[in-house]
């Protein structure tokens, strides 16, 4: 089932409980600790983001986002030209960690002379997939801001996969207890006319 709210679109039931069970444990074998593309301190970089990530090039994964990409774009009213998807991004949050607001995308094209499929692109497009039970953690909420917080409580929901224009104001709340994990990636195209 395919619902909009808002400036978003998600699909309920998209991975089974095993599927992201088995994301995590191949995800857990590869994490370090999550940066962001600005030149902060560590100290300052942790005031923005704590968190910690692998980066995930396994095929069926692309094919997933390839799967439920057109028709989010589509029936959301995007239509948005996108092109690559960016390698999918494992990020594992425990208590205190957090993404303070941010975008993905400012709309600058990607200056990336060694990666060719990405560079002159800019990204689009923010896909997002609850891997945890919700059960598993406390706090930890993906938020858009819309003049005010605005939770996504869809996006609590296990194997749960959201999309969203890159552009949006977005955060994760800090974790309160447990263990919180997601899979997100950014489709890339060239850059708004």
């Amino acid at each position: 089932m395919a619902v909009i709210v808002n400036n978003y679109w998600y699909f309920n039931n998209i991975l089974s409980k095993e599927k992201c069970e088995y994301i995590i444990r191949e995800g857990e074998k590869n994490l370090k600790s999550a940066n962001v593309n600005t030149k902060y301190t560590k100290k300052d970089l942790k005031k923005i983001r704590s968190t910690k990530v692998c980066f995930i090039k396994q095929q069926y994964l692309f094919d997933l986002v390839n799967t439920y990409l057109p028709v989010a774009n589509k029936e959301a009213g995007w239509n948005y030209e996108c092109s690559v998807i960016e390698n999918l991004q494992l990020g594992r949050y425990r208590p205190g960690d957090h993404y303070q607001w941010h975008k993905d995308s400012e709309n600058l094209p990607y200056d990336l002379p060694h990666a060719p499929l990405l560079n002159g692109n800019t990204r689009k497009i923010s896909m997002g997939v609850a891997l945890s039970d919700p059960k598993d953690y406390k706090g930890g909420n993906f938020q858009f801001w819309f003049g005010k917080p605005y939770p996504v409580k869809q996006f609590r929901k296990q194997g749960t996969l959201v999309f969203f224009p890159s552009a949006l104001w977005h955060r994760i709340t800090p974790i309160l207890g447990g263990t919180r994990y997601s899979l997100v990636a950014w489709i890339c195209g060239r850059p708004f006319k």
